[in-house]
């Protein structure tokens, strides 16, 4: 009988100690930072919105200085009167947007989508460009779309490929042009800044890159 017992407890130790290494040893969790997205609803002065779906999102008169709107999709959206001061509107859809009278000094258009857009009136100063896509419904007087490029008085034309760009009437007052790509240009502008001319179908002047 005693033999017994002694036999119970080596059993009975040895299943309590078979269990113990079986037991999970407990796992920490481990948390996951992830960066927030836009907050697609947000408006003001610098605003991030970029990659955000603002299809017919009504904007008159709003403020969107320095706001991020890389890649977001406005398609039909009302800016009229907005201020796009220094907005960064690169590979943004504006297709059939409405911008009129919409301050966009110094904001950047580069990759920008503006097949139907209306900017009668707009302020374009400063606008940078390039691979522009789609033929607006209207743009301000004496601007228009060549190469690619939004071209008129004040625009910022900064290492532009001009190659074989028409420049008929183009107003090209007052604009950046150091760095400028030219050769081939076809038609005679209205203007062109202080000091630049074309001669054989190049841009000349101070800064221009003739290589």
């Amino acid at each position: 009988m005693r033999t017994q017992r002694s036999l119970l407890v080596v059993l009975f130790a040895g299943c309590v100690g078979l269990f113990a290494a079986c037991t999970p040893v407990p796992v920490t969790p481990t948390t996951t930072t992830v960066a927030p997205g836009a907050d697609c609803t947000a408006r003001g002065p610098g605003v991030d919105l970029h990659g955000c779906d603002l299809t017919g999102a009504n904007l008159v008169i709003a403020n969107l200085t320095s706001a991020d709107l890389t890649g977001a999709n406005l398609t039909g959206a009302d800016l009229t009167l907005a201020d796009l001061t220094n907005a960064n509107l690169t590979n943004a859809n504006l297709t059939n947007a409405n911008l009129r009278y919409a301050n966009m000094t110094g904001a950047t258009l580069t990759g920008a989508t503006l097949t139907g857009a209306t900017l009668t009136g707009a302020t374009l100063t400063g606008v940078r460009s390039g691979g522009i896509t789609g033929t607006p419904a209207s743009l301000p007087t004496g601007y228009q779309i060549s190469n690619s490029y939004l071209i008129g008085a004040g625009v910022n034309l900064t290492n532009a490929n001009l190659t074989d760009a028409n420049l008929t009437d183009a107003d090209l007052t007052n604009a950046t042009l150091t760095g400028v790509q030219s050769g081939g240009i076809t038609g005679t502008p209205a203007s062109l800044p202080t000091g630049y001319q074309i001669i054989n179908g190049y841009i000349i002047g101070a800064g221009v890159n003739l290589t």
